[in-house]
């Protein structure tokens, strides 16, 4: 067997779950890849921060370029978050002619065609599987399965944190309880706008947009309205009603441009995305020849994200290429609701 040798970026609730993960199933990761994974650098920001997991202290760098500029690293991992200096570091680890994976949404969605183009220059692999719905395969469904296939729109639930908050919430639970308890089990980041104003939905239905209808689209063109100002009238009238609430990322393919927008929809109880409860997150998909598939799945937490970044880890060693994907410049019409949902749109802007 090889080694693929791992540098990571970061240590925090995913980081840690990554390293875990590798530490816990490495052996069977090499029985099925014959690759054996080790963790060659860590970069984080402090040191001698607590952590935890426990990390060999040999391995902790507080510069990320010394782990980017190692000629025996293969492969990084980067799970610090944000745009910059994230984009610089994969910008420069891609030049080096490492393998990337990462699973940072709002970089995908606004630097990931150049960084999927950069790697397939330089015949190396950018992942991205956990930037969209954590343990499921919604990458995937797009750049693999539906290849071929002609999408004709997208209705996800695409934020674990939103979701799990309006789950509690039916059971009675305050928003700001709800959250706080997110928060304790590591489904919602200590600043939770993103989650619950919709703009993490957004970022996230940026890249699928990109992946299903070769849309350049960025997070900006996506309206996005979140779940802060849902309340527990909205909620109880919901269920009075056989329905529940649902923060909704939708793209449909329209005569000449692209309807996505992000927004609460009050769904009856039989829809597949009405049953997703707590953290879980849902993709429905429809297309010409395959119909409609629907994948569901846990979409937030370091454990579920690191399954994704594990398979990802996978794909650098069972198909080390990339491939490029031509993005059109696509007008992008901003949709606010879907017919059955305007009711419960209508009584969050009052």
């Amino acid at each position: 067997m090889r080694t693929i040798r791992i540098g990571l970026l970061g240590l925090g609730n995913v980081g840690s779950a990554v390293a875990e993960a590798l530490r816990r199933n490495g052996n069977h990761f090499a029985v099925r890849t014959g690759a054996i994974p080790i963790v060659t650098r860590v970069a984080v920001k402090h040191i001698h921060k607590p952590r935890r997991i426990t990390v060999d202290p040999d391995l902790l760098t507080d510069d990320a370029w010394r782990v980017l500029r190692d000629p025996g690293i293969d492969v990084i991992i980067e799970a610090i978050g944000g745009v910059e200096p994230a984009a610089s570091y994969l910008t420069e680890a891609l030049a080096r002619g490492k393998h990337v994976v990462t699973a940072n949404k709002q970089l995908v969605s606004i630097h990931g065609a150049h960084l999927r183009d950069l790697a397939a220059s330089m015949d190396r692999v950018f992942a991205f599987e956990a930037s969209v719905g954590a343990a499921l395969p919604v990458i995937r469904v797009f750049t693999t399965h539906l290849v071929g296939d002609r999408v004709r729109s997208i209705t996800a639930v695409i934020n674990g944190t939103a979701n799990f908050i309006l789950s509690q919430m039916e059971l009675g639970q305050s928003f700001a309880r709800a959250l706080a308890e997110a928060q304790a089990r590591g489904l919602a980041e200590p600043d939770p706008a993103d989650d619950v104003t919709g703009r993490d939905s957004a970022a996230k239905l940026a890249i699928l947009t990109q992946l299903a209808f070769d849309a350049a689209v960025t997070v900006e063109q996506i309206v996005h309205q979140g779940i802060d100002a849902i309340t527990a009238a909205n909620i109880d009238r919901a269920l009075a009603a056989g329905r529940r609430i649902r923060l909704l990322a939708v793209a449909r393919r329209l005569n000449g441009s692209i309807g996505a927008g992000v927004f609460p929809a009050s769904l009856p109880l039989d829809h597949p995305l009405a049953r997703l409860d707590d953290e879980e997150n849902g993709l429905l998909v429809h297309s010409d020849l395959a119909g409609e598939l629907f994948v569901r799945g846990k979409g937030a937490g370091g454990v579920p994200t690191s399954s994704a970044i594990l398979g990802d880890l996978a794909s650098t060693v069972v198909a080390p290429t990339a491939s490029r994907r031509a993005l059109q410049k696509i007008d992008i019409v901003p949709l606010s609701t879907i017919e059955e949902d305007a009711a419960v749109v209508a009584e969050v802007e009052e």
